[in-house]
């Protein structure tokens, strides 16, 4: 029975009455969490696509790449943006589900020894050449960083596997950045979201407009190739921070397709907006159909938040595709008499 194993929601066999929440069951230690069985995928289509991660700006080790590889070994996040959900695999996220019976960290880390110790397998057994780690922030711990960095040279990594990082924009330093690239780093994802210190206090983000410009400053600096990403059709957006946020494209010669902010389930915004986001999914003339059913078909919708699942912000579902198109094309004299009409 679903009812005797803990940590699981569930709906009645029947099909009727309310969604039961099992009892807690405490998160697995992530060094204790067993790496991918490699040997039953089909890798040899992984590694025809692997290279080439970024389009033109993806940086020449990666580009010239035999085989790539992505890697998680943190489970968390220290930010807790209003947009996303963490997959639900922090205690954090437990805590909303349960409340404050659950103790311990919002994030779990794979030691950096353990880390490093796979990729220098996947470099001997796969000869994989180049490491995109898909963590939330690379340098949210920053003792392990050094770490890592320190052990890609002793496992004797350094030259021979290149990798990149997502990070947060507040967390980037010259010092750490720089022994980083010493030791391969060659590409940093970071979230910009919104050129409007308004809206990124809003979304819970932690980090600044300044703090978007001077990270991907030091990037260069350094040498690492920053990509940054932004969202278009955030609550409380203006049409000021939309025309902000596309001058800043131009002003640092980036191309950039926004996504559509996209209020998935477990976040702050769908519990917010929960009403708003499974009304839009009704079929024209629907009157009556269940709210399980309307959430199914959202999630059915769900893609890669380029597309258009469910809209919360203060324009109508065409004016935001425009916007988007706006945006990615640099059209700041379009934007600027968008602005004008709008006041």
């Amino acid at each position: 029975e679903w009812s005797d194993i803990k940590g699981v929601a569930y709906r009645p066999r029947d099909g009727k009455g309310s969604i039961e929440l099992t009892s807690p069951r405490p998160l697995v230690k992530a060094d204790d969490i067993p790496w991918p069985a490699y040997h039953l995928l089909p890798l040899h289509i992984y590694w025809q696509h692997s290279a080439g991660i970024m389009g033109p700006d993806t940086p020449s080790e990666f580009m010239t790449c035999k085989r790539r590889m992505s890697t998680v070994a943190e489970y968390g996040c220290i930010h807790q943006c209003r947009f996303c959900s963490h997959l639900l695999l922090s205690n954090l996220d437990q805590r909303r589900l349960y409340g404050d019976v659950i103790s311990g960290p919002n994030v779990r880390y794979v030691s950096a020894r353990r880390f490093v110790e796979h990729c220098a397998w996947l470099s001997k057994v796969y000869h994989v050449d180049a490491v995109s780690m898909l963590d939330e922030n690379l340098f949210g711990n920053p003792k392990r960083t050094w770490e890592l960095c320190d052990l890609w040279d002793e496992y004797e990594l350094t030259g021979h596997m290149y990798w990149g990082a997502l990070a947060s924009v507040d967390k980037v330093e010259y010092g750490l950045l720089r022994r980083c690239y010493d030791a391969g780093l060659r590409y940093l994802s970071m979230g910009g979201e919104v050129q409007d210190d308004t809206l990124l206090k809003d979304l819970g983000k932690g980090t600044t407009s300044k703090q978007n410009q001077e990270a991907l400053d030091l990037c260069f600096k350094v040498g690492v190739q920053p990509t940054q990403t932004w969202i278009v059709g955030l609550p409380n957006s203006t049409p000021e921070s939309v025309l902000a946020t596309t001058e800043y494209f131009v002003q640092n010669g980036m191309v950039a397709s926004p996504f559509i902010c996209c209020p998935y389930t477990g976040t702050d915004y769908f519990n917010e907006y929960r009403r708003i986001i499974l009304d839009q999914q009704r079929k024209l003339g629907e009157d009556e159909v269940d709210d399980l059913e309307l959430l199914r078909r959202f999630l059915l919708s769900l893609e890669d938040a380029t597309s258009l699942s469910a809209n919360i912000s203060p324009w109508s579902d065409a004016e935001l595709l425009v916007l988007q198109s706006y945006m990615r094309e640099r059209d700041v004299e379009r934007l600027k008499k968008w602005v004008e009409k709008k006041k």
